[in-house]
């Protein structure tokens, strides 16, 4: 603190508190936490150190500081500041990735009702999925200087929030089985074979929200990692003849089938794994995993997942002059024009560092535009809207931040 003309308050008792004075009123202590001690005392250089401990609510905190004196001519008057504490959530940033391959190759000769058969079977197996959340936990039983248990979906039992949970999925097949043999002692030459192809994908995992995500348990010396999500799989399932004649009888027809179902990709592992690496430093944790499981010439497969699971919002103090640009509140305005053509305006605040997302939805709720998807420090922001290429009617905007979600109504009229 510093006197009226800017000199440093030395060797001076500070009040954090709280108190009242019955001559000049009251004076508040410290909001969103408590100090280690009322009362502080200046040093030479006017500075004190003093512990403050945040309350369970995030948002803006205040340390304030009074020193109350007499003027020359006796009467009491007071010095007064302030600190701001940025008070962001136990949150944690979670990028994942998990890519898988499988391939299988046989090929071997046997006989058969006096027929040599050759088999040769081929396939191809690739899955790759990538997720990304950030996380809040409200439980801090689940979270230590060597503990982390995160899940997303959200877990009731792991006590944690999930904010704007992403999931992209590919999975890809390919495979031939062919059998192939000399005439028999009927006249015939064995001659059989399926062959499949298709793919898949998932990228909206707001559908199939309850199948889609990752759990991560770093507890103890067994730490568990797990990642998921369905697939659409689209393709064909293609069958020829098993036999063909020497003789002119007609030969049966190749058949084929559509495929179209849904199916899991993802894969886990744990830290007893040799192949898998658990590190934690400290708020922050990482995971590598690499595994190749082969038979030579017959069949290979490779896991790989990495993930990186930080620690992204910290306590951050704000001198006096700053606060007042902080927002003490969430909010989200109505835009502005509206109704509008084509382009409008839409302003919001929130007082923490959180996860921001604004997204445009029609009125079937079907997404029509993503404005804002970034973590965003505390402040007042503005974004235009374009509605270019959209039809008349009604629209909804919705902004969530942390915990604080809220929509409105905007209307394009042209």
């Amino acid at each position: 603190m510093v006197d009226c003309d800017g000199y440093p308050l030395k060797n001076r008792v500070i009040n954090l508190g709280g108190l009242t004075d019955p001559t000049l009123g009251s004076f508040p202590g410290p909001e969103g936490g408590t100090v280690s001690q009322n009362e502080v005392t200046t040093d030479d250089e006017g500075k004190a150190r003093v512990v403050f401990t945040a309350g369970e609510d995030p948002g803006i905190a205040m340390v304030n500081a009074v020193y109350i004196f007499r003027k020359p001519h006796g009467w009491k008057d007071a010095l007064t500041g302030s600190g701001v504490i940025n008070l962001k959530p136990n949150s944690w940033e979670v990028n994942a990735t998990c890519r898988v391959t499988d391939n299988d190759f046989k090929d071997t000769t046997y006989t058969e009702d006096g027929a040599t058969i050759t088999d040769q079977n081929y396939s191809f197996e690739q899955e790759y999925m990538y997720c990304h959340f950030v996380y809040e936990m409200t439980d801090l039983s689940n979270v230590g200087p060597h503990k982390l248990v995160l899940s997303a979906p959200a877990d009731e039992s792991t006590g944690g929030i999930v904010h704007s949970l992403s999931v992209f999925a590919t999975w890809s097949y390919v495979g031939t089985t062919r059998w192939d043999g000399t005439q028999n002692d009927e006249g015939y030459s064995v001659s059989e074979g399926t062959s499949r192809n298709f793919s898949g994908n998932s990228s909206d995992s707001s559908s199939i929200m309850g199948s889609s995500g990752l759990n991560f348990d770093y507890n103890g010396t067994i730490n568990l990692i797990g990642m998921s999500t369905p697939v659409h799989r689209v393709g064909e399932d293609h069958r020829w003849p098993k036999t063909q004649p020497q003789s002119p009888i007609e030969p049966e027809y190749d058949t084929s089938s559509d495929i179209d179902d849904w199916g899991p990709v993802g894969c886990s592992t744990n830290s007893g794994d040799p192949s898998a690496s658990f590190t934690q430093q400290d708020s922050n944790y990482s995971v590598e995993y690499n595994e190749v499981n082969n038979i030579p010439g017959v069949w290979t497969e490779t896991e790989r997942l990495f993930a990186q699971i930080t620690r992204s919002f910290e306590p951050a103090a704000v001198l006096q002059p700053d606060a007042n640009k902080l927002p003490r509140n969430f909010a989200l305005r109505q835009n502005y024009p509206n109704p509008f053509n084509p382009t409008t305006t839409i302003s919001y605040k929130f007082p923490a560092v959180s996860y921001v997302t604004l997204i445009v939805y029609d009125v079937l709720g079907k997404k029509v535009r993503t404005l804002v998807n970034e973590r965003q420090s505390a402040g007042t922001y503005t974004v235009t809207f374009d509605g270019s290429g959209l039809s008349s009617g009604v629209y909804f905007y919705r902004l969530s931040a942390g915990s604080y979600a809220q929509s409105e109504k905007l209307v394009l009229i042209k």
